[in-house]
């Protein structure tokens, strides 16, 4: 554990959606495919960064993206 550290999840919305294919000579095809869309984490992070500069929680905040 590590002291100060504060980990804020996201949260993720799936859907399936249609698509139109790439690089195609003949019609235009259309595939359906499943979308994974995170919403909200980071409205939610910086809010959560604002609230605590506000508070004076801290004097430095990294913020660490991880892919």
């Amino acid at each position: 554990m590590v002291p100060n550290l504060t980990v804020i999840l996201g949260r993720f919305l799936t859907n399936s959606v249609t698509m139109p294919l790439t690089n195609l000579t003949e019609k235009e095809k259309f595939v359906e495919v499943v979308k994974t869309e995170e919403k909200g984490s980071d409205v939610n992070l910086a809010v959560h960064a604002l609230n605590d500069a506000w508070l004076g929680l801290y004097d430095c905040a990294v913020i660490i993206r991880s892919i």
